[in-house]
């Protein structure tokens, strides 16, 4: 017998013993498990086994009796489900205290008071009355929503619950929060602002299990909205690594001291992977997943002043702006992020840019204050035939989702090439995220490394093309390794197809209208787009 026949992690322990109906006295045991990492003991009634990579394996245990020898073969299948994907993909959703629901999560096994937890909120409505974001169930450690208005509180031993942080997450938009942990206190985040309590911290031991959405299992603080991308670190994040990684999936071979890592992105079931380790959770009462619209995914990010006169360059972002000489300008730190994914919905247009940008001013002034100039480089295939009003800039609020982005500017130049830039003069903008629409000339290319596999371009087929209405379509991908997106749109960028897969998939393409429909395939480190034609 084992603990599991199939798992979707390759990283977990699979756990067997005999439970032969012969009588073990003087009993001895042999286990093969070809191809495992690790057999804590191959002689062991029951050993404990990690596969380590996916695949079909072999358990085969002799049993060696007085009255004989008995063999017996298991079958086991390891799965590749719990690597960390590169996309938003999937949130969790909370049902407050009407529709019980909450994240059951295991315990992160350390003693400590050098933590940080950073998550993405949505709160649904004002919260009840402590509601956490995250709990743990032994001692009291975690942050949570105080009486009123959804301000952010913190739990901690000899800390101060009913401190007030000044921080207030607004309702029905996405928001990002952390909590920090030193031994000089407790340092809660929203949106890159930060709020501290001093106080002598003392460690917490983390042995008990912990939850997100509920403390402690009481009735009447269960959080209501969605949650999203939760890390959980062995440190304590500084103000600049919480605005740098705000934006960003998290890739955790990169990461330093992280403990666990959730995105919810799992398609079906209730259990919830632990994407960096085997601190896996899951789903518990009426919690439940949606598709996520967090502005997250791989890029870059990078923090500077506005300066004036001259370029505020922010490296490796493809943006810098210029501001004018004796002018107002912004006076707190700016921080741009370039997402080398398209965000949940599109502004129309023939094609968008590979990327988009969130530019956030950690201030309450959201106007970009004195901005002259701002440009837009490696935005893929810019063709010498196309004016440079061509490029139109949009822009939505820095948590924005949905359809509401609004046009804001023409480019006055473009600098034409396989990788070109554009720039814009006297935009008047707040701040927040920008997208580019780009002549229908210009093609999507690949985002990082267009070679995936041994200097092999990846290549996309998506067919029939042009399908019936209820038909069936296929896609098929060569030099793409691990975990795939297929994302399809309607003419307006309203996403109405997700699928998630490895080199291939089908799908039933469902009662749609005749016409053009727009898709994109995703890897962690590349992307196409196209279009799929409908007809009657």
């Amino acid at each position: 017998m084992c603990s599991a026949l199939e798992s979707g992690c390759a990283r977990d322990t699979i756990y067997f013993d005999d439970y032969s109906v012969v009588d073990h006295n003087g009993a001895s045991w042999a286990w093969q498990f070809p191809g495992a990492a690790f057999v804590s003991d191959a002689n062991a009634r029951n050993p404990k086994v990690l596969f380590g990579q996916p695949g079909d394996y072999q358990a085969i245990m002799s049993l060696s009796t007085p009255q004989g020898v008995f063999t017996d073969t298991l079958s086991i299948r390891i799965k590749n489900d719990c690597t960390a994907d590169s996309i938003p993909g999937i949130a969790a959703r909370l049902g407050g205290n009407d529709n019980e629901g909450y994240v059951a999560l295991p315990a992160l096994g350390v003693a400590t008071n050098h933590l940080t937890i950073t998550a993405w909120v949505k709160p649904d409505g004002e919260q009840p009355d402590y509601s956490p974001v995250y709990m743990h169930d032994g001692e009291s450690a975690g942050f949570n929503f105080l009486p009123g208005n959804n301000q952010l509180g913190y739990h901690w031993p000899a800390g101060a619950w009913w401190w007030e942080s000044g921080l207030f997450v607004p309702s029905g938009e996405w928001s990002h929060v952390a909590m920090v942990v030193e031994p000089s206190g407790v340092t809660l985040y929203l949106n890159g602002i930060a709020s501290k309590h001093n106080f002598v911290a003392a460690p917490v031991d983390f042995s008990s299990a912990a939850r997100l959405g509920n403390y402690k299992g009481w009735g009447g603080r269960y959080m209501k909205g969605d949650l999203d991308e939760i890390c959980v670190y062995n440190r304590a994040l500084t103000q600049e690594e919480i605005r740098e990684k705000m934006h960003l999936r998290k890739i955790p071979g990169e990461e330093t001291d992280m403990l666990a890592y959730y995105q919810f992105n799992e398609p079906d079931g209730n259990r919830v992977f632990d994407r960096l380790g085997s601190k896996h959770g899951s789903l518990t009462g009426s919690a439940s997943r949606i598709a996520s619209t967090v502005a997250i995914g791989p890029g870059v990010s990078a923090r500077n002043f506005a300066d004036s006169p001259g370029a505020t360059i922010f490296p490796g972002t493809g943006m810098t702006m210029k501001f004018a000489d004796l002018a107002p300008i912004p006076t707190q730190e700016i921080c741009v992020t370039r997402i080398n994914l398209l965000p949940d919905v599109s502004p129309a247009g023939d094609t968008v840019s590979r990327s988009y940008w969130v530019a956030r001013h950690f201030s309450d002034n959201t106007w970009v204050q004195g901005l002259l100039e701002i440009s837009l480089d490696q935005i893929g295939l810019a063709p010498a035939n196309q004016p440079a009003g061509a490029y139109k800039l949009w822009h939505r609020a820095p948590n924005g989702e949905g359809p509401v982005w609004a046009q804001i500017d023409s480019a006055a130049t473009v600098t034409s090439g396989s990788d070109g830039s554009v720039t814009f003069f006297n935009t008047q903008s707040d701040f927040g995220q920008f997208i580019l629409t780009l002549p229908k000339d210009s093609l999507l290319t690949g985002v990082d490394h267009p070679d995936i596999v041994d200097g092999k371009s990846p290549e996309v087929r998506v067919y029939p093309n042009v399908v019936a209405s209820g038909g069936k379509v296929s896609v098929y991908t060569e030099n793409l390794p691990g975990s795939l997106v297929f994302r399809l749109f309607d003419a307006k960028g309203n996403q109405i197809k997700r699928l998630l897969f490895e080199e291939s998939t089908s799908f039933d393409i469902g009662v749609l209208s005749a016409g053009a429909y727009f898709y994109r395939v995703e890897s962690e480190q590349w992307m196409t787009v196209g279009v799929l034609l409908v007809e009657q």
